[in-house]
């Protein structure tokens, strides 16, 4: 049985149908429950959590998963699509509770596995040219550092539940589950180790932009106030000359010509000392 977007009435119709801990099953409606696994009069129950929603609005909800002797229960508070992907496949068999667990973890970390690739080819994508990144482009970045450390939060203490599901206490395991439970305990470490490398690339982009948007703003700075005290010279020198008082060459016919010509030497040798050091 598949309950999802699931309400109380739905918590209490299992409860009463499964005789199941109600107070175990409330946490499933808790979108922030953490995973881990719980064994109780011969039930096990399960908590791990999926990802829905767009790549670029990603999210992740609970899924309670409880194993029972004669049922195999799913209940989340969301809807969700890997259940009826696990039943339309080839290998389905709903007799084999363990296999049939195995198979549904394995199909929520392929979803994992798809989110993160498409999430990191988008991110690829856009900095390609980092100098022509935009505020858009920043901010979708912050929602994907955001989605990868929301992953985390679900991914991390899977394992953890992987770990006690290898001691075969909580359900029953044969060789052949035992395997698949380590090959899936290593496609959710590697699952781990690639949302931590896109949270560092995603922060060494920002950093990176950071830094050359400092250098560019330095270098305006440097600019702006290199023309700044070029045209001071000018500036000063008619400003001085606007004055109505005696000055130097105030009665000579040239006067014009002498400071036009003194103007533009002095600016011209601030423009090639400037330019010289860079400043320009």
């Amino acid at each position: 049985m598949h309950i999802e977007s699931a309400t109380q009435d739905d918590i209490d119709m299992a409860c009463k149908r499964f005789k199941l801990d109600e107070n175990i099953l409330v946490d499933a409606l808790d979108m922030f429950e953490v995973p881990r696994i719980e064994k109780d009069e011969g039930k096990t129950y399960l908590f791990t959590r999926f990802v829905y929603g767009s790549v670029s609005a990603a999210k992740t909800a609970p899924l309670l998963i409880v194993v029972g002797p004669d049922f195999f229960l799913t209940i989340t508070p969301q809807k969700m699509d890997a259940v009826e992907s696990v039943i339309k496949s080839s290998d389905f068999y709903s007799t084999q509770k363990t296999k049939l667990l195995i198979q549904l973890l394995l199909t929520l970390d392929r979803d994992f596995e798809k989110y993160i690739k498409t999430i990191a080819k988008d991110i690829h994508r856009v900095t390609v040219n980092i100098e022509e990144i935009d505020n858009k482009s920043l901010i979708s970045f912050v929602n994907y550092e955001y989605v990868f450390n929301d992953f985390l939060l679900g991914l991390r203490p899977d394992n953890n539940t992987l770990e006690k599901l290898l001691s075969g206490k909580y359900v029953r395991l044969f060789e052949e589950d035992k395997e698949l439970i380590e090959d899936l305990y290593l496609t959710n470490e590697q699952l781990i180790n690639m949302s931590q490398a896109n949270i560092k690339y995603l922060v060494n982009i920002r950093d990176s932009y950071s830094t050359i948007t400092s250098n560019n703003l330095n270098k305006t700075m440097k600019f702006l106030t290199s023309i700044t005290l070029i045209l001071t010279i000018p500036t000063m020198v008619f400003s001085y000359y606007g004055m109505n008082v005696h000055l130097p060459l105030d009665s000579n016919p040239l006067a014009f010509i002498y400071i036009i010509v003194g103007t533009i030497l002095v600016s011209t040798l601030l423009l090639w000392y400037f330019n010289k050091k860079d400043l320009l």
